[in-house]
């Protein structure tokens, strides 16, 4: 199911075919900034030339084809969120994440403003919102489609086309400005060039090999480290010596500096002003209202059980952690201060993983060559999925490191979509772990439905010259994870943009992707995904149940600092007025009882809550509740490799992408409401003596039903 095409043309030449059911030419290595803006020229005119079409429909007869094809047409082509730009429309922005051009991502970045700048106009055409309110009235058609119509004015609504204009003309302005400032955060942290400079004698505890491949600062001779994950993590869990683990997080923890500060705060009382002029009393209410939640009060609730149920946990772990360091302390003669600093975490919780549960990173990754990751990873979800992968030879890229896998239905051929792997740093690219979409798979203006193409960005360790690229177990959950979104996106059956792919409640969105977690922690997956670098043996099974021991150490902590975030996000989403530097120490004192260096501003590298997670970063927790839940009722009964239980997760989850409610599908998958059980054993809760329904998902035993309504 996993098979090398060799008849594909070499993409260099724009002339050449492109794969089949591929609308554009990806290989941007030689676009120039006046590529960006023709193309971009192209998109916008394309955009008013839908709307006005649409805008224009005669008010006496309104049909489909005349309002509602122009509409579908424009966002499949042109409109998105949570960088995407549609067929049209993500040439031109997507290159700002993955272009080696810093000319070409400067000037991507700003045609992606000037799309949402148009976008937010468009969805706030009171031609197009009285049009759409009339067509209701008299409308017949499938759920999906009515479905998209009703979306369509509640975004309307939404945009403030029920406002009188001069508090119409406020909120626009307000949110292209807010626009505009997320847009310049992200470009401040992708541009950012922070670097620590270290002797060698002050990386004690680090490889030889690791070391070994840090370049070297031509002025000092000293070697340089950067901020970028596969470089910052070893340090911070690997060496010994305090000081230089505080020279790292330091660092980290001040990306985008004091530039993203500013910009955070401006954005959060400009946030607070846009959702008060809509009438609602914070920003998070805003958001939330479209969410599987709701509600704020739904949201605090929910972290607030969780905080509560897993802080006896963190104490017990906090204790270890804070032996191990007295321990250390003494053995190579530092201060003991009797408390755990930041950038003792990462190390003292890595102490406690190679120590009690015999788990060394180092050791594990030789097993999990990306090669033998990719090959085995792939399998497994052909066979769950029922999908056959193909990698294309010289596709269109923008970087020789760039691969290209084309994604057929096993059963009947039919051709789904292509999904790109861009998988290691480079300076300019974007820098964490995602799946973004580059083409959409939604029906076209004459009802086909189009092949989806999308990548996956990530940031593992390069090979090196003696070795390939290893990846420790997290990254490997991650891989799968990531691609649990690009499976999202190829699987979808949706007919409409708006409901396509990953385009559910943000609340839910994580939820199938998390699911799909859970094979790097079976047997039968790993020995499929492992294979050691050198040998080719599969990962031992005294290797794996140490593996599987080891998913909760450290759980205390780890689920904690994702709610000391959830809340941050939050807390700043409801008050507009706050300083988010003194918000964020407060959260992490009060949940983990921990105090960020005064020096330091993590959230300046927080994107997320900046840029599509607004208001909503408790999703991920609240996701998992639902994925771990699907994952012990159906696949922990069935077998993990179970086809059949694999295929119902395709036609029920991924198919039907957002055309349906979340909490609909959820039902429809596991044959009953979804509950917290599965996550709270999976969380070692349940050892503490804790009921499973003390963890609420909603707040009140209407809240299921409310969602539902929505």
């Amino acid at each position: 199911s996993v098979t090398l095409l060799h008849n594909q043309p070499t993409m260099s030449n724009p002339n050449d075919k492109l794969p089949e059911g591929m609308r554009h030419n990806w290989s941007f290595k030689s676009w120039t900034e006046k590529d960006i803006q023709n193309g971009l020229t192209e998109v916008l005119r394309t955009i008013r030339t839908l709307y006005d079409r649409a805008g224009t429909a005669d008010m006496e007869d309104l049909s489909f084809e005349t309002l509602i094809q122009p509409l579908l047409q424009v966002q499949r082509l042109t409109f998105g969120n949570y960088w995407w730009y549609g067929t049209l429309g993500s040439p031109i922005a997507f290159p700002t994440l993955v272009s080696t051009s810093k000319e070409v991502r400067d000037a991507a970045s700003e045609a992606a403003k000037e799309i949402d700048k148009l976008t937010l106009e468009m969805f706030s055409r009171e031609d197009v919102f009285q049009r759409l309110v009339e067509y209701k009235k008299t409308c017949d058609l499938d759920p999906e489609y009515m479905r998209f119509v009703d979306r369509m004015i509640a975004t309307g609504k939404r945009n403030g086309l029920e406002l009188e204009v001069e508090k119409q003309s406020k909120f626009r302005s307000l949110m292209n400005e807010i626009n505009t400032l997320v847009s310049q955060f992200q470009q401040n942290l992708k541009e950012d060039k922070t670097i620590v400079l270290l002797n060698v004698n002050e990386m004690l505890g680090l490889s030889d090999e690791f070391i070994k491949g840090l370049e070297v600062d031509q002025q000092s001779g000293q070697k340089k480290l950067t901020m970028s994950y596969p470089c910052y993590l070893p340090v911070v869990r690997k060496c010994r010596i305090p000081e230089t683990r505080r020279k790292m997080v330091l660092a980290f923890n001040n990306r985008g500096g004091r530039k993203n500060e500013e910009i955070m705060q401006k954005v959060i009382e400009m946030r607070h002003e846009c959702a008060n002029l809509l009438g609602y009393d914070t920003w998070a209410a805003y958001r939330q209202e479209i969410l599987m939640a709701k509600d704020p009060e739904t949201v605090s609730s929910f972290l607030k059980d969780l905080v509560s149920k897993m802080q006896p946990l963190w104490e017990a772990e906090r204790k270890v952690l804070l032996k191990l360091k007295e321990k250390e302390c003494k053995k190579y003669g530092y201060e003991f201060n009797g408390e755990l600093d930041m950038w003792d975490l990462s190390y003292y919780c890595n102490i406690v993983e190679e120590r009690e549960y015999s788990i060394d990173n180092e050791v594990l990754q030789e097993y999990f060559p990306l090669g033998t990751v990719i090959k085995g990873l792939l399998e497994v979800y052909s066979h769950i999925l029922g999908l056959e992968f193909t990698r294309l030879v010289d596709p269109p890229t923008w970087h020789e490191d760039v691969f290209v896998y084309k994604v057929n239905d096993k059963e009947s051929g039919e051709l789904m979509g292509y999904v790109y792997m861009d998988l290691f740093p480079r300076p300019g690219k974007y820098s964490h772990f995602a799946n973004k979409p580059m083409q959409s798979g939604a029906l076209n203006e004459n009802g086909i439905k189009e092949k989806t193409v999308t990548c996956m960005v990530c940031n593992f360790t390069p090979p090196s010259a003696d070795k390939p690229s290893l990846l420790t177990p997290r990254e490997v959950q991650t891989f799968f994870h990531e691609f649990g979104h690009a499976m999202h996106a190829i699987c979808s059956k949706a007919k409409v943009q708006m409901f396509w792919g990953t385009h559910v409640e943000r609340d839910f969105v994580e939820a199938p992707s998390q699911m799909l977690e859970n094979w790097v922690r079976e047997k039968e997956a790993l020995a499929l995904m492992s294979g050691h670098f050198q040998t080719g043996e599969k990962i031992p099974d005294t290797l794996v149940d140490k593996i599987k021991k080891a998913e909760n150490a450290n759980a205390g902590y780890q689920i904690l600092r994702q709610i000391v975030l959830a809340t941050f996000d939050q807390r700043i989403h409801q008050n507009g007025s706050l300083n988010p530097r003194e918000v964020y120490s407060q959260t992490m004192h009060e949940i983990l009882g921990l105090v960020p260096s005064p020096d330091t501003f993590f959230p300046g590298g927080f994107d997320h809550v900046m840029h599509s997670y607004d208001a909503g970063y408790y999703s991920y927790l609240w996701s998992e509740v639902f994925s771990a839940d699907m994952y012990e009722m159906v696949f922990r009964k069935a077998g993990p490799l179970d086809a059949n239980a694999g295929m119902r997760y395709r036609k029920t989850i991924l198919e039907k992408g957002g055309s349906v409610d979340g909490l609909d599908m959820l039902r429809e998958f596991l044959g009953r409401e979804p509950n917290q059980e599965a996550f709270l054993k999976n969380t070692q809760v349940s050892q503490l003596g804790v009921s499973p329904s003390a963890i609420s998902v909603t707040s009140d035993s209407q809240q299921v039903a409310k969602c539902h309504q929505h």
